[in-house]
């Protein structure tokens, strides 16, 4: 009986060491694959990552043009204003002069007619 218990015990701890080995060989089999399923779910992360750059170096250059060009029409406007500015100023200053003119011929003209009724009278 005590043979056969120990037979039965060597048959046991066999059956124990070859389902921890199988055991052992499932669970490395699992490491494995999840390892390789974490290192596709990285990969793909990195190349979203990557992309999700791309895209904000491409809108940075494009905000960085926009803001080139309203920059330079900020500059025109203000180069336009002040163009208008200067020509409203000179537009006004043509017409100060020109009513002086026309004030200088008003007496003038004034002054030539009582020239002419004084050598009128004086032919008289």
């Amino acid at each position: 009986v005590e043979s056969r218990a120990r037979c039965e015990l060597q048959v046991a701890r066999q059956e124990a060491t070859s389902a921890e080995s199988d055991a052992r060989i499932l669970l490395d089999s699992h490491a494995a694959e999840a390892a390789r399923q974490t290192q596709e779910a990285l990969d793909g992360l990195r190349e979203e990552l990557q992309e999700h750059q791309e895209s904000h170096r491409a809108l940075k250059h494009e905000t960085d043009a926009v803001q080139e060009e309203l920059h330079a029409a900020r500059g025109n406007h203000e180069a336009a204003e002040a163009a208008a500015a200067d020509r409203r100023q000179t537009t006004e200053q043509t017409v100060q002069a020109l009513q002086h003119w026309a004030e200088c011929l008003l007496h003038l003209e004034g002054s030539e007619d009582i020239t002419s009724a004084a050598e009128a009278d004086a032919a008289t």
